[in-house]
C-alpha cells in the first residue's frame, strides 16, 4: 500500500515532523515480492524522546529523513530517525562519506573500463606491467572507497544496535542502517 509522504509540521513547535514506520508486513508468498506499510508521524521535539543512538539520553537537535527498501519490488519505505546535538555532525560526515563512495567507485569503475579496453593495443611488457599495477591500485582504491563510511561509523559508535527499529509481522527486527 503506497502512500504519499508529505512533510508534516507539529502544531506546536511548528518543526517538521519525523515519519516512523507503524506496521510492516512482507509477502513472500508464490514469487509475490508485496510490502504494506503505515506511517506514524511523531515530534521528536516536544515528545519526551532521546536520541536514536544507543546509549545516549540527550534531546533530539536534528531529525534525518531515511528511506530503505523492504524487498526486491516494494517501492521505498521512509523510516526517519533523530539525533542529539553531539551526534548530527556524525551522522552529517557519515552520509558524506557514503556519498563520497558512491561517487568515487563509479569514477574508478569508469577509469577500469578504459584501461581494460586499450589493454588489447598495448605490446610491450612494460605498458603491461603498468596496466595490470594501475588495475590492481584501482581494486585497492575501491575498496578502500567502499569501507572508509563503515569503519567511520563503527570508530564512533553510530552502529551499535538501535533502540528504534521497525518490526516485522513476523516478530523479527529489519537492520537499516543511517543511509
Amino acid at each position: 500500500m503506497k502512500q504519499p509522504v508529505k512533510d508534516a509540521f507539529c502544531p506546536l513547535c511548528k518543526r517538521k515532523m519525523a515519519y516512523i514506520v507503524a506496521h510492516l508486513r512482507l509477502d513472500y508468498c508464490a514469487k509475490v515480492w508485496k510490502a504494506e506499510w503505515r506511517y506514524s508521524t511523531v515530534c521528536p521535539f516536544c515528545g519526551e524522546f532521546t536520541c536514536m543512538i544507543e546509549g545516549c539520553e540527550q534531546a533530539p537537535t536534528a531529525v534525518y529523513r531515511h528511506t530503505f527498501f523492504a524487498n526486491k519490488a516494494a517501492p521505498a519505505v521512509r523510516n526517519d530517525f533523530w539525533v542529539c546535538r553531539h551526534h548530527a555532525p556524525m551522522i552529517a560526515r557519515y552520509r558524506e562519506l557514503r556519498s563520497q563512495e558512491k561517487a568515487g567507485c563509479l569514477v574508478l569503475a569508469g577509469y577500469a573500463l578504459v584501461v581494460f579496453f586499450s589493454a588489447p593495443r598495448i605490446t610491450s611488457t612494460g605498458l603491461i606491467v603498468l596496466t595490470v599495477s594501475l588495475g590492481m591500485m584501482l581494486l585497492l582504491l575501491t575498496v578502500w572507497l567502499w569501507g572508509r563510511a563503515d569503519t567511520y561509523a563503527r570508530n564512533n559508535g553510530l552502529v551499535k544496535e538501535k533502540r528504534f527499529t521497525v518490526v516485522m509481522a513476523d516478530g523479527r527486527s529489519m537492520d537499516m542502517k543511517f543511509d
